[in-house]
């Protein structure tokens, strides 16, 4: 939710996270500027459900984000990947292209349930 929450709906782009991934979009022509300074996205789109299941047949699939990620990783002091609450072929390609995790969580059983599994998948 981090592309609607900085005020980015889906009309407003063209190119999305998913091109980056999928179509090898340069992230140069995706990233947005926000009315927010000093803060860019690459937005995401509801397309990026499809990324699952067209990532299986890539070569290396698990190192699809950090590919272009790194391509502008310089440009930035920091760069959040804000994923999905589950652990798919997606967030595992964020677990890849990133230094360090934040994991926000609610405080009920079944969330801490859930940090355990994710916790195991990043080490």
């Amino acid at each position: 939710n981090a592309t609607s929450g900085v005020g980015i709906f889906a009309d407003d782009y063209e190119l999305s996270v998913y091109d980056c991934m999928i179509n090898d979009a340069d992230p140069h022509d995706v990233v947005l500027k926000t009315e927010t300074p000093n803060l860019d996205l690459i937005p995401s789109h509801l397309s990026l459900v499809d990324a699952e299941l067209e990532l299986v047949s890539k070569i290396r699939r698990e190192y699809v984000t950090k590919s272009f990620v790194d391509k502008i990783r310089d440009e930035y002091d920091y760069v959040f990947i804000d994923c999905l609450p589950s652990i798919g072929l997606v967030t595992v390609n964020a677990l890849t292209a990133a230094d360090s995790v934040i994991i926000p969580v609610q405080c009920e059983i079944f969330s801490l349930e859930g940090l355990g599994k994710l916790t195991s998948t990043i080490n």
